[in-house]
């Protein structure tokens, strides 16, 4: 069976991260990662003070509503935040982002997906945001930005390791 667990590390020049694995041997993974960070320039350390887990819901709305219809359905779910306008060119390709608390993500998503609401669930999950969104984000010279990309970038290279976190959002390689 798989076993999730989240590792707190700080990168070159003290940048935050949040590793997020998911496995089926967690003292493999657990080595790994470790290893990882020594090679790389990063260490574990406490850092979940930095970040802010969120429920992050994307939906499509149900044909023929509004915005106002559609914020009246986010607001009633329990969700915290709607982001986003419709496109009025061509309704079928608007999207909006949703934020909830984690613990009520999966009832936001039930009710949203439910009837009568019915909008289309396009992607949902957890994501880490920084917990000061005011807070201007840590500068890194151009060195240590180099070495936090190879250090994201091996870690997301390990098979067990499902998600990096920073303070810049979730960790996708440039391309």
């Amino acid at each position: 069976s798989l076993v999730a667990n989240t590792y707190e590390a700080l990168g070159p020049g003290n940048f935050p991260m949040i590793i997020e694995t998911l496995s089926d041997n967690a003292t493999r993974t657990a080595k790994n990662v470790k290893l990882i960070l020594k090679e790389k320039g990063g260490r574990s350390a406490p850092v979940a003070y930095a970040f802010r887990k969120i429920g992050k819901i994307v939906i499509r709305p149900r044909e023929g509503a509004d915005f106002e219809q559609v914020y009246d359905d986010v607001i009633e779910s329990g969700a915290e935040e709607l982001e986003g306008e419709l496109n009025e060119e061509d309704p079928a390709q608007t999207e909006f982002e949703i934020t909830t608390s984690p613990s009520t993500l999966s009832a936001v998503q039930t009710s949203l997906s439910s009837p009568p609401q019915e909008h289309i669930i396009l992607e949902s999950g957890f994501e880490y945001i920084p917990a000061d969104l005011d807070a201007p984000l840590p500068e890194l010279n151009q060195e240590d930005e180099e070495q936090v990309e190879k250090l994201c970038k091996a870690l997301s290279e390990d098979p067990d390791v499902d998600v990096v976190w920073t303070l810049r959002g979730r960790w996708e390689e440039e391309e």
